[in-house]
């Protein structure tokens, strides 16, 4: 790759932008102590990023659907879809299908709108309706379930006296049944439901695990047992588990990936004591807790580390908090050298399987809890001696395997309960010490950067929403903002906001005719690095890469591009000139100045194209948020 260095004079260019990472309350939307929100429903973000959309109610118009951008300005109702106090009976949302917002509606009341599928792009005044309830002769339209098939959604619909039914519906409203729950009492209505390749996968009422392409002929049961079989993702297909009697008679374990279109990948093992994960395009087993295998897209499985189980045969103590973090792996383990369960790493192979450190001198194992992914590495807490439980942080090396901070000092322990939302490079996490009861902090994997966001409800009282039940509980991230729930003691349990510390994301660009695009890679933190690149070019192109602050709105070309440069603050980062394998790239170096931290930039580039009326191109535009 060829690639220049260069060094820009960001402390300039930022020297007008102030930080911006202070927690504040979106808005009092409901004023008093009942707060506004509707914690069993997310806030689901659109694919552009630019806003959420989020169910709450006001006092005035009941439980709606708001839109937000993460500042009080850019919220407001979306639309009151049943007129006055009255709450939208909305069973589930969430699921983006063609960059819209899909949801389902069972409404109770006479007067709301009709029962059924509704869409919604975040900037109509109204819903558009896709599908009626009374199309599908269902008089009360209920739901077990829903996903997303490509441009269609999947659902389950319930009716009084019909049997259960699963449903795709397309934008136009065309609509399928793709299964219908058969007329004998064994199976009850499906559930768990799950869409791949234009197939869709669920439980029914009897734990048996089912796959359909819409067709008799492809609806095939995979799995069925007692219990529910374990159900997920592997391999670009369905991955189960299930619990199967063996000649002899023995109780093993039968591990499948079903991939629609491709043979099926099965192994069985002689064991019920057994775990399995897919981790990109191989499946990693752990088969009684002794012999760690991975399983290739061919089927082919290859041993590369053997460990000390656990002495009860139901618990399983290795390969826990197994983190991907792209070349290695990151998890805990015993790998029977005297140090009890600790930190090893893999790269895949059994001479690349190795410990990395003893975090708990001596034979006893390390106790471990809440691990989580940040960029590359792993956080953890874990309790050590004359520390307690605290967060740690690893990239899979000794020397990069480092305590974050001795949050409760001494030997008394700090603790997570949740993570709001982890990202590409930071997350914001609840953690709980003695001094401030429950509140958000900041932590992108390096002891500087794990900092308490704010203590919101002053004291040792918990801000924080503490329902597991709920999926706001979780937060979303909106632009380069995380949406949670608090309650500061005064508003109840209302919108909170936070500016990520660093963040880079793609602005929304139209499609313009554009072969090849712009990547941002490296981190924005203060003396790190961030790496612009193209692959794909000629060795004729020719363009530009240029850096500026946030434009207050984008520009659009004739041929629908966006512009996201603001023009009095532009600086050219370069002159894109491939090589001949076509590619181009620039390293710049962030200053180490605190001053940066909170500022943003936007890089965005223009190729040189003859059949263009602009004579350019405007390529994928990318904001980044600096810090440390």
């Amino acid at each position: 790759m060829n690639t220049t260095a260069s060094r820009l004079a960001l402390a300039s260019l930022l020297a007008a932008l102030l930080p911006a990472q202070q927690p504040t309350l979106l808005a009092d939307l409901s004023p008093g102590l009942s707060g506004s929100l509707r914690t069993d429903q997310s806030v689901w973000r659109h694919p552009s990023g630019e806003f959420g959309i989020v169910s709450i109610d006001d006092g005035t118009h009941g439980s709606e659907l708001w839109r937000t951008d993460g500042t009080a300005a850019g919220t407001r109702l979306l639309f009151d879809h049943a007129p006055g106090q009255q709450s939208a009976e909305i069973a589930t949302f969430g699921m983006a299908v063609d960059e819209e917002l899909w949801f389902i509606d069972i409404p109770n009341q006479p007067f709301g709108p009709a029962p059924g599928v509704w869409r919604t792009d975040g900037a109509r005044p109204n819903p558009t309706q896709v599908l009626d309830g009374a199309q599908l002769g269902v008089e009360s339209f209920g739901f077990s379930g829903a996903a997303v098939d490509g441009d269609a959604l999947l659902f389950v619909s319930l009716g009084q006296s019909l049997p259960a039914e699963l449903w795709r519906v397309d934008a136009q409203g065309n609509h399928q049944t793709l299964w219908t729950v058969p007329a004998a009492a064994c199976c009850g209505y499906p559930y768990f439901l799950d869409a791949l390749n234009g197939t869709a996968a669920f439980v029914d009422g009897s734990n048996a695990l089912w796959m359909t392409d819409g067709t008799s002929a492809g609806t095939v049961r995979l799995a069925s047992g007692p219990t529910i079989p374990y159900f997920g993702r592997a391999l670009g297909g369905y991955l189960v588990r299930e619990t199967v009697t063996l000649p002899g008679p023995v109780t093993g374990t039968r591990v499948s990936v079903f991939r629609p279109g491709s043979p099926a990948i099965v192994f069985t093992y002689p064991t019920q004591r057994l775990v399995a994960y897919g981790l990109g395009n191989e499946l990693w087993v752990m088969v009684d807790d002794r012999d760690l295998l991975v399983v290739d897209a061919a089927g082919t499985s290859r041993q590369i580390g053997t460990f000390v189980p656990d002495a009860d045969p139901q618990a399983h103590r290795n390969l826990f908090g197994l983190v991907n973090t792209g070349a290695r792996k990151i998890f805990f383990a015993d790998g029977g050298n005297g140090a009890g369960r600790e930190m090893w790493r893999s790269d895949g192979t059994a001479a690349g399987t190795v410990m990395v450190a003893d975090l708990q001198p001596g034979a006893a194992d390390l106790q471990v809890d809440f691990v989580h992914q940040v960029a590359n590495r792993m956080v953890f807490w874990a309790d050590t001696p004359g520390l307690g439980s605290e967060p740690w942080s690893t990239d899979g090396t000794l020397a990069g395997t480092v305590l974050l901070g001795d949050l409760e000092p001494g030997a008394g322990s700090s603790s997570t309960i949740y993570w709001f939302w982890p990202t590409s490079n930071s997350a914001l996490l609840a953690i709980h010490t003695s001094a401030h009861g429950l509140e958000p902090w900041f932590c992108d994997g390096t002891p500087s950067g794990t900092r308490l966001a704010a203590d919101i409800r002053p004291g040792p009282a918990a801000s924080l929403v503490v329902d597991p039940f709920s999926a706001l509980f979780f937060g979303s991230v909106v632009d380069d903002r995380v949406l949670f729930p608090a309650n500061d003691g005064t508003h109840g349990v209302e919108l909170w906001t936070v500016q990520l510390p660093t963040y880079q994301m793609p602005l929304a660009q139209a499609e313009c005719g554009r072969v090849h695009d712009l990547q941002l890679g490296g981190w924005p933190q203060l003396g790190g690095a961030i790496e612009l690149s193209f692959t794909g070019l000629t060795p004729n192109d020719r363009g530009a890469v240029v850096t500026s602050l946030p434009a207050a709105a984008a520009i659009t070309t004739i041929e629908g591009c966006g512009l996201y440069l603001d023009v009095a603050s532009a600086l050219s980062v370069g002159a894109v000139v491939p090589n001949a394998g076509g590619t181009w790239s620039t390293a710049l170096s962030v200053p180490n100045l605190p001053a940066l931290v909170g500022a943003q930039l936007v890089f965005q580039g223009a190729l040189l194209d003859a059949t263009s009326p602009t004579g350019f191109r405007p390529t994928q535009a990318w904001r980044s948020t600096f810090g440390r």
